[in-house]
């Protein structure tokens, strides 16, 4: 998870309840804002695992026993899937780089661009439809 108020730091650790409950948690500990769920996998023996990928991630680690690393969501991700392998059961990614997001902004613009046109042709079929039927 990332928090914009603690910029460039993630907390990673393992939680037996749902993320966005745990999420939630999280925010209401009085955090100046909310925490994102930037990536979340499903494995067994999630306790012993988490103590792997937090020993992988010693370097990086911002301070003592916490769970906050020094680290990108890409380069947190390939070491938490190189740590579990095929342990993984389910993962999903929510993490969005800039790029990404400038991407499916031009998307969403050229489908919005798309509708219109096919929109003011469907529009202009019509009107020659009913023009012609005068």
């Amino acid at each position: 998870m990332s928090n914009p108020a603690h910029s460039g730091l993630l907390k990673i650790g393992q939680t037996s309840k749902d993320p966005l409950v745990r999420r939630k948690d999280l925010s209401s500990t009085g955090v100046p804002e909310e925490f994102v769920i930037e990536y979340q996998a499903l494995t067994s023996d999630y306790r012993r695992q988490e103590k792997l990928i937090h020993q992988k991630l010693s370097k990086v680690r911002h301070s003592g026993k916490k769970e906050f690393f020094s680290v990108t969501v890409p380069e947190a991700i390939n070491i938490i899937r190189e740590q579990l392998g095929d342990k993984i059961k389910y993962e999903e990614v929510f993490h969005i780089t800039s790029e990404e997001l400038k991407t499916a902004s031009k998307k969403k613009s050229l489908k919005i661009t798309m509708r219109f046109t096919f929109f003011i042709v469907l529009l202009a079929l019509l009107i020659v439809y009913f023009d012609g039927a005068v």
